[in-house]
């Protein structure tokens, strides 16, 4: 019976306070868990992807109830599992709230469960380094998004641009056309006069009629010759 005594003390010594050796031996499920965890929050490229990795880790890690992320107003924006005042078991439920240093978030509340009652030192570590980590995923995501506008906005203003282009091109190419067709005729009456009997002053007058029209026709050419260049369509002789 004595001996019964010593063992049973021993192993709840055991149990209550077991040395260090076994104590990593029973953790170590838990820091695989929470090294695979920071690999995959790492690799997310958005804030809803860091917070559907983050919220079931930190809960398993620990054995917790619930976990919640609020934001700098105090409102809950991301939450998972059963968090209520009063559980449907009627137990009590304790909580600690690791801060969060991302833009946004102001903490990482975890409420203790039926069966983990309070959380020891160690499993406030791990959820200390599960939310430095979030930290820093966070971070990334929004320099990550702010890259995705960035490039969204240079390739609509690209678009834009080129849209801006192409009407300024087909505007130049029915614009020349449009008025070298009627110079076309002005230029042709001109001529006709220019060979009819008319006096000299008439004559000086029709004179400088061509010389003006010609010179607008040579503008309206390069004009059509410029929208040509920009379209690649324009023909050397």
């Amino acid at each position: 019976t004595h001996s019964i005594v010593v063992a049973s003390g021993l192993v709840f010594l055991l149990g209550f306070s077991p040395p260090r050796m076994v104590q990593n031996a029973w953790r170590q499920p838990e820091q695989e868990a929470v090294q695979r965890a920071i690999g995959d929050m790492m690799k997310a490229t958005t804030v809803g992807e860091v917070t559907r990795l983050l919220l079931p880790n930190v809960i398993n890690l620990v054995g917790g109830s619930s976990a919640t992320i609020k934001d700098r107003e105090g409102n809950e924006v991301h939450s998972l599992g059963e968090h209520s005042e009063n559980p449907s078991d009627g137990s009590q439920r304790a909580h600690v709230e690791i801060p969060l240093e991302a833009p946004g978030f102001s903490s990482l509340i975890v409420r203790t469960s039926t069966y983990t009652p309070f959380f020891g030192k160690n499993d406030i570590a791990a959820l200390r380094a599960l939310a430095a980590t979030a930290d820093l995923a966070f971070e990334r995501c929004r320099l990550l998004q702010s890259e995705r506008e960035t490039l969204a906005a240079a390739e609509l203003a690209r678009e834009t641009a080129e849209k801006a282009n192409l009407a300024k091109s087909e505007f130049l190419s029915r614009m020349s056309h449009e008025l070298r067709t009627p110079l076309n005729v002005i230029l042709g009456f001109a001529q006709i006069l220019e060979t009819s009997e008319i006096s000299e002053d008439d004559h000086e007058a029709v004179g400088h009629m061509i010389k003006a029209g010609g010179h607008l026709l040579d503008l309206i050419n390069e004009v059509l010759d410029l929208s040509r260049i920009e379209a690649g369509h324009l023909t050397i002789s």
